[in-house]
């Protein structure tokens, strides 16, 4: 069995000799690959790191960070290699929105300790979804793509109102303490 030193040191050290690979094969003319077919990997590869660290410690940020980045390289790796139509991220960009809110509805199902998680979550798949399908002109929501800045409230509404749950939780067990 190997120590968790070592666990944590093999993705780095994957990713070491697979760039050494690919700055190789660039500087011999082997392959001709453009920053749009690498960064996509470079998602996926943080999105299994991030895997890990969730298999290692169970914490439900690191299960966010997983499905969060494994959905945007995924679909950048599709779509730059052309499995699905290019799409310029003036487009695309509602995938964001997506792949966050994926990430919420995982931690909901997997610790789901906080229903505002699947509320948020799929408030902002919804909102992304039908965003995503008004600039691809599937859908006319034009309504809701001017007002997308509220996310940033609700998104600050949420941080205040954990913050403050947290201090009742932290307040309430040290008054339960001897």
């Amino acid at each position: 069995m190997t120590s968790p030193a070592a666990r944590r040191s093999i993705l780095p050290g994957l990713f070491l000799i697979f760039l050494g690979l690919y700055l190789l094969a660039q500087k011999l003319d082997w392959v001709d690959l453009d920053w749009i077919h690498i960064y996509p990997v470079l998602l996926l590869f943080a999105g299994a790191r991030s895997f890990m660290r969730y298999r290692q410690f169970s914490h439900s940020n690191s299960l966010f960070n997983t499905v969060f980045l494994a959905t945007l390289g995924g679909f950048f790796l599709i779509r730059n290699y052309e499995l699905i139509p290019f799409w310029p991220i003036e487009t695309a960009w509602p995938i964001f929105l997506i792949a966050a809110g994926f990430g919420f509805l995982a931690m909901y199902l997997r610790h789901s300790q906080n229903v505002f998680d699947f509320i948020f979550g799929g408030m902002l798949t919804a909102l992304g979804l039908i965003i995503f399908f008004n600039n691809l002109n599937l859908i006319r929501a034009q309504f809701l793509v001017d007002l997308w800045p509220i996310i940033f409230i609700i998104i600050g509404i949420m941080l205040i109102r954990n913050s403050l749950q947290q201090k009742k939780q932290k307040e309430y067990a040290s008054k339960e303490e001897p």
